[in-house]
């Protein structure tokens, strides 16, 4: 009886070791596949780095080329632009220089000689001796606008408008002068290369073209003056106004392509007879001789 009782009891003490192990393997087993690799900050730096160099090239490349782009010219003040879309005819710049002299009679006005004029040469003090009522000096790529300076500047272009003769019975004439020196000069002591509205009774260009102009009260001249200007210019890059059967009134200019040298003339005509309004000529190409 007491081996029965020691069998049952073995049996027992095996039972409860069995039943303790199955419960110790219903547990989640660890996992054998590795764990992911944590990526080490250095890697991480150098991967933002790379990102942002790539990106940057195209940044700076921006900036360069809207930093190196070709500065705007400075304006040329005093030369005429062209127009584009109809241009009209552009006269040779070489049959200008038959218009770089001039005399005009100026009769009693003592602040005006008589003697030639020649442009880029004369000094306005050998031609006009008068007042000035204004002064200007022109912008271009080496100088500023300014409006009534005492002296024009090295290498600078200007004008300066003489001083009304008699009242209103004599126009001011604007004259276009140019400083040849290397330092800042008095108007008076620049030289002549044009002018605006000269009104002398007058005028005679070194080629013999003679004007009648509209000062000499009564005198006409038979004599179209834009047929003697064609013969040597052509024909008007523009020519505007107003005509009738019997009277016009026409502006015209003639030019060269740069614009360097412009001529222009209002006319008035009536029954065959002409006399000249205003008169305008300049040379920039003399600018630097």
């Amino acid at each position: 009886m007491r081996n029965i009782i020691k069998i049952l009891s073995v049996l027992l003490i095996a039972a409860m070791a069995v039943s303790l192990a199955a419960c110790g393997s219903s547990e989640t087993p660890p996992s054998t596949e590795p764990a992911a690799q944590t990526e080490p900050a250095t890697q991480k730096e150098t991967k933002t780095t790379e990102a942002a160099t790539t990106k940057a090239p195209e940044t700076t490349a921006a900036a360069t080329e809207e930093t190196t782009q070709a500065p705007t010219e400075a304006a040329v003040e005093y030369l005429e632009p062209a127009e584009t879309a109809e241009p009209g005819h552009f006269s040779d710049p070489e049959a200008f220089k038959l218009f770089d002299s001039y005399v005009g009679k100026y009769s009693s006005y003592e602040t005006y000689s008589d003697s030639e004029v020649v442009l880029g040469k004369t000094l306005l003090k050998e031609h006009y001796t008068g007042e000035f009522l204004h002064t200007r000096q022109y912008a271009d790529k080496s100088h500023e606008a300014v409006q009534d300076p005492e002296k024009l500047e090295a290498g600078a272009v200007g004008t300066i408008q003489s001083n009304y003769v008699n009242g209103a019975s004599f126009n001011s004439i604007i004259f276009v002068v140019y400083n040849s020196s290397d330092a800042p000069a008095a108007f008076e002591d620049c030289v002549i290369i044009g002018f605006e509205d000269d009104p002398t009774r007058v005028f005679k260009f070194s080629d013999q073209i003679q004007f009648i102009t509209a000062t000499m009260t009564g005198k006409v001249d038979k004599n179209d003056p834009r047929e003697a200007v064609n013969a040597i210019l052509g024909e008007p890059y523009e020519q505007d106004g107003e005509i009738s059967d019997s009277s016009e009134m026409v502006k015209c200019c003639w030019r060269d392509e740069s614009g360097e040298h412009v001529l222009k003339m209002t006319i008035w005509g009536m029954d065959g007879n002409y006399q000249v309004v205003s008169l305008v000529y300049k040379n920039f190409a003399l600018i630097g001789e």
